[in-house]
């Protein structure tokens, strides 16, 4: 198996800033001196994207594979910056590297696949303080950094109806050149974890599913977990390890599906997003509390 893609993206970005005082449109911020207020910015990217894939049909019930493929995230331009000479972010860049294998055991009761991969990335976009002498911030580029890992997924069919699924997942990760200029002077972020990237991750699952005629009943019950994980490349940032519980209740005849479910059931306190600045601050949003909430779907 083999497949090439060619991308092309045009980007142009055009930035004016302005500032209303007690309606007087006249009023000149203060700080547009120091940040541009307008600019008008374009940008062309391309790249070539192969993928190339093995497999391997052992016994009926046992499949290993291999996978190549190179990765491509367009670059940007930064509307937020500064210095007008750091708008542009160029591409992100990657070499994916995967072996698997995969099996249905015990009369197809039992699916099992496990994944190993290493990825190693060139130029990866993220979200940072470019250069504190300009104080440019925005999206910026890691010069290289690699992740590499195993992947376990399982799912059981207990009973006629009833499921199971456990899932674990083993991540290291390491960013290999990185520096930028902080408020105490060079950060070299080299050695350091990438940003949301727990070592250990894994979630377990029931699932039960019922026919009453015409009425069909689900009940799903899932917790999610991590360990500890990093926000910043500085590493200063952390998310301490938590889980979530969630649970659905589905409810459905004919083309009408009622859905009822909460999220966080056990209302555990924790950040969903976060980013430092070299040493400028820290900032992060807490994700959500206990959710409830109900869906409805008509199908015609």
């Amino acid at each position: 198996m083999g497949g090439l893609r060619y991308e092309m993206e045009r980007n142009h970005t055009t930035v004016d800033k302005s500032f209303l005082r007690n309606g007087d449109p006249h009023y000149a911020f203060p700080a547009l001196g120091l940040i541009p207020a307008r600019f008008n910015e374009m940008a062309a990217y391309s790249a070539i994207s192969p993928k190339v894939g093995l497999s391997y049909q052992m016994t009926p019930e046992i499949m290993t594979y291999a996978n190549v493929a190179r990765g491509y995230r367009p670059g940007g331009i930064n509307p937020f910056t500064t210095d007008v000479n750091t708008m542009v972010f160029d591409p992100e860049f990657s070499w994916n590297y995967e072996v698997g294998l995969k099996t249905t055991l015990w009369n197809k009761r039992l699916r099992a696949n496990l994944t190993g991969f290493y990825i190693d990335y060139e130029g990866q976009q993220l979200f940072t303080l470019i250069d504190l002498n300009t104080f440019n911030f925005g999206r910026d580029n890691i010069g290289r950094s690699i992740s590499y890992g195993l992947e376990l997924e399982t799912e059981w069919l207990i009973l006629s109806g009833l499921t199971a699924t456990a899932n674990l997942g083993y991540l290291e990760t390491e960013i290999t050149d990185f520096k930028v200029i902080g408020f105490a002077g060079e950060v070299n972020n080299r050695g350091n974890r990438q940003g949301y990237s727990p070592q250990w991750n894994g979630n377990l699952g029931l699932n039960y599913q019922k026919k009453l005629g015409q009425i069909s009943l689900g009940i799903t019950v899932d917790y999610q977990y991590q360990t500890a994980m990093f926000f910043d490349p500085e590493n200063n940032l952390e998310q301490e390890a938590y889980g979530l519980l969630n649970s659905r209740l589905t409810i459905g005849y004919k083309g009408v599906t009622l859905g009822l479910w909460a999220q966080n059931l056990t209302n555990e306190v924790y950040f969903s997003y976060g980013y430092g600045i070299s040493g400028g601050g820290l900032f992060a949003s807490y994700g959500l509390p206990r959710t409830l909430g109900s869906t409805l779907t008509l199908k015609f």
